[in-house]
């Protein structure tokens, strides 16, 4: 890349000292040729100058001026092309205050450049009363009179006195140096260089924002990481340090970071806020969030008991095919206790159906209900063989209340 830099430098010292000129924008250009008009109206004066190298055209592009020499507003249609008769560009009309210059850059490449005037007259309003446009004249404004015209004119270039001669002029580049030509050659190639040189800045510029991106995405997640760290003491101290450190960035938290927020609060046992941020994780589909909503509403934590409205958050992270496997030792309770009906009664079988799905997703508790289930000839038909399976099952996840159960049994 230094080298690249040296080189563009070296380049640069060549282009300039060989250019002749450069236009308001930096661009490489030849002089200005001199004024001129056509043998026509001689109040209108061009002058023309040519860039050295145009990548977009690929070549030499033309750049003209026109000045109103009349003293008065005058208006005018003009023509472009390369060939002698007036076979270029579509006309374009113009209008020029007293002295008024106008500039413009959209000639085409060429050696050479032909210019037509036409349709000129002195009206205020830039129009020709019937067509009527100005003859020739000596530089002073020649306005005719229209008032007797019988004819409407069409206004071509061929259609007023104005247009019977030839009222052109041609403008042709001047030959180029051999300075000139090592100076287009130049400027071609510092441009490829400049081009090359943008892209590195282009690819570099593209590497510090995926740098910037990664350091602010490693910033959005250290603050959770610092608060679980806090969490992990264990303390009420650290419980709140890390429920301030989310509380900062709330409005950045997903659903299930808005409920770990509630969990903080909840191991301070600020059921309030707890209950506030549980509901906010429900409400974005967080399925901790529901669950712990649910467990809020069950055992009346910053809210008043409500076990229906526990059993039917309960039954929305089911629904969720959840891999929260303790929701249905949650909804199985709640079925012995008859919040899953209007009756309020016992739904021993309902509970059971919780249960054994509860159990087959690894829920200890479940299995450890399951063999009180058929340990216990009052909630199903006693089967000691399942008892024996089920509290197996659940002493062999450490569960001692099944260990002890199992035991009993032998």
């Amino acid at each position: 890349m230094k080298n690249i830099i040296l080189l563009l430098a070296f380049m640069f010292q060549i282009t300039i000292s060989y250019a002749q000129q450069r236009d308001e924008v930096g661009h490489a250009v030849t002089t200005w040729s001199n004024w001129s008009t056509t043998a026509c109206h001689k109040g209108i004066a061009w002058r023309f100058r040519q860039s050295f190298y145009s990548g977009n055209s690929g070549g030499f592009t033309w750049e003209y001026e026109v000045k109103n020499n009349y003293g008065r507003q005058v208006a005018f249609s003009f023509q472009f092309s390369e060939s002698d008769a007036s076979s270029g560009n579509t006309p374009m009309r113009k209008t020029l205050a007293a002295n008024q210059v106008y500039r413009n850059t959209a000639l085409p490449n060429a050696s050479k450049i032909n210019y037509f005037v036409f349709s000129v007259c002195f009206s205020a309003d830039g129009r020709c009363k019937d067509e009527c446009y100005s003859p020739c004249d000596n530089g002073t404004p020649n306005i005719p009179d229209c008032a007797n015209s019988s004819s409407s004119l069409s206004g071509s270039r061929t259609s007023t006195a104005s247009n019977t001669v030839q009222n052109t002029q041609t403008y042709t580049s001047p030959q180029q140096t051999k300075a000139q030509k090592q100076a287009q050659a130049l400027n071609v190639i510092s441009g490829s260089l400049m081009d090359l040189a943008k892209s590195f800045d282009k690819a570099k510029a593209e590497k510090r924002e995926k740098q910037q991106r990664e350091v602010e995405a490693k910033t959005q997640t250290s603050y959770i990481e610092q608060a679980a760290v806090e969490a992990n003491n264990g303390t009420d101290d650290g419980y709140r340090k890390a429920a301030n450190l989310l509380l900062s960035h709330v409005s950045e938290l997903n659903g299930d970071e808005l409920n770990t927020l509630g969990f903080y609060f909840w191991k301070q046992k600020d059921y309030t806020n707890s209950f506030k941020y549980f509901k906010m994780a429900a409400s974005k589909g967080s399925d901790i969030g529901i669950y712990d909503l649910a467990y809020a509403y069950e055992n009346g934590h910053g809210t008043t008991v409500d076990k229906n409205i526990a059993f039917y958050y309960y039954s929305k992270v089911s629904a969720n095919y959840s891999d929260i496997a303790s929701v249905y030792h949650q909804l199985g309770h709640l079925c012995e206790e008859g919040y899953n009906s209007d009756s309020n009664k016992s739904d021993f079988q309902a509970a059971y159906n919780y249960f054994i799905k509860g159990a087959n997703l690894g829920e200890v508790s479940c299995m450890f209900h399951l063999g009180d289930y058929y340990n216990n000839g009052g909630k199903l038909a006693t089967d000691l063989q399942k008892a024996k399976y089920w509290y197996q099952k659940a002493c062999d996840l450490k569960n001692e209340k099944a260990c002890d159960k199992l035991n009993n049994l032998k």
